[in-house]
């Protein structure tokens, strides 16, 4: 079968909607389901697309392997990639596309840009993406079956663009975290003679090197997660960015970064204090997308918030903060130094807090999943939040009803 030819057409789609029902009746690839199939390539891109689906990421008549489903761009944030590029550069019309993959950064950028040339080096994903394309409608990008380099004359050719790029962060089976050995490495498409340029990062990739003139990089959040980071090349993007809720944070918004904390900082102190937990105080939770991007001091400094350990990101501040999609907060009702199982049940008990009760913890070595099977709960229709955190060299176990 020529699989290339194949994917690119459409009687694949049927094919693999066949697989995949078959899949999801058995609940699973049995060993009928893979001797049905009329190739891996169909079973693994039947494989694929369902979990596309449960990623939020799929698309009526889009097709993905499994891989191409798990690094594949949501489509929220493939919009705002999209978008975020144009503003860099309004009179750009062409954009140069750095790894195709499934091709949801490639149609979000075609609704943007007159022009979008895309490379993908690998000649299966790229057939698939351009069937996935087509299918949507698109007609004014071109895929180019070739790993893309600086010097490649598709590009040379070009009077101008601007470049996007989400260059694979896997090296065979193992996971790259330096960003150097990205394939291509962030290095050479720095190199590119662009005035605007986004790259997307992984999320918990050490990326501050790149934080240098004309350069900065923004952190992802999409629901509870921190997807990435994107690193920008024209313009100063908001520090966090939460796509779906649209809320953003960068560093000094609000003018509360005050000179003698910044004089602090320059003398080698935090800008903000120890404080230690107490009834009636309010915990403050940051987004995971604020600690991901590596200034959370400066995010508790901006709501006038202290920590309860240097070293972990849970807030605390005396009255209750602003209610926002960037940090969850927590009213305390119940303070015990250290971690003890029984005084734990035994709060549970006195505060009738039931199975709903949620368990979070930083900076101790148990699994909340470890902790809830040692307890049980009450029948009631109450239910709070035990925090379990390190609390500068000892611990503490914080009772809290969440702010609504």
């Amino acid at each position: 079968m020529d699989l290339i030819g194949y994917f690119e057409g459409d009687d694949c789609v049927d094919d693999v909607a066949k697989t995949m029902a078959s899949i999801e009746e058995s609940r699973g690839i049995t060993p009928g389901i893979a001797e049905q199939a009329a190739s891996k390539a169909i079973l693994d891109v039947a494989h694929g697309t369902l979990a596309a689906k449960r990623l939020g990421k799929g698309q009526p008549g889009w097709l993905f392997t499994k891989q191409m489903a798990e690094q594949a761009t949501h489509p929220e944030i493939a919009a705002y990639h999209a978008l975020s590029l144009k503003k860099l550069a309004p009179t750009q019309d062409t954009v140069v596309e750095v790894c195709t993959g499934a091709g949801l950064d490639s149609y979000a950028l075609s609704k943007q840009f007159s022009t979008v040339i895309s490379f993908e080096a690998d000649a299966l994903v790229a057939s698939i993406a351009r069937g996935n394309l087509r299918r949507a409608g698109v007609t004014n990008l071109e895929i180019i079956s070739e790993p893309w380099d600086s010097s490649h004359y598709h590009t040379n050719q070009l009077a101008s663009f601007c470049l996007w790029a989400d260059p694979s962060r896997r090296s065979k089976e193992t996971r790259v975290r330096n960003a150097a050995q990205y394939m291509p490495p962030v290095e050479s498409l720095l190199a590119v003679e662009t005035e605007s340029m986004g790259i997307k990062l992984g999320p918990a990739d050490d990326v501050a090197q790149y934080r240098t003139a004309g350069y900065s990089i923004e952190t992802i959040g999409f629901g509870r997660e921190c997807r990435e980071k994107i690193l920008w090349k024209g313009a100063d993007q908001p520090r966090v960015t939460l796509v779906d809720s649209k809320a953003t944070w960068r560093q000094g918004d609000k003018a509360k970064w005050r000179k003698g904390e910044m004089e602090k900082r320059r003398n080698g102190e935090k800008a903000v204090s120890v404080v230690e937990p107490r009834e009636g105080a309010f915990v403050v939770e940051p987004h995971a997308a604020v600690i991901a991007s590596g200034f959370v001091e400066e995010y508790f400094s901006e709501i006038g918030a202290g920590v309860i350990d240097s070293r972990i990101a849970y807030g605390l501040c005396e009255t209750q903060p602003a209610l926002t999609a960037l940090h969850g907060a927590y009213q305390i009702v119940g303070v015990d130094s250290g971690v003890s199982v029984k005084r734990i049940q035994q709060r549970i008990n006195e505060l009738k807090w039931n199975s709903r009760t949620e368990i979070k913890k930083r900076g101790w070595d148990k699994t909340t999943e470890w902790l809830w099977h040692k307890l049980t709960f009450p029948i009631t229709d109450l239910a709070g939040v035990i925090i379990v955190a390190r609390s500068e060299n000892a611990h503490v176990t914080l009772y809290c009803m969440k702010c609504e």
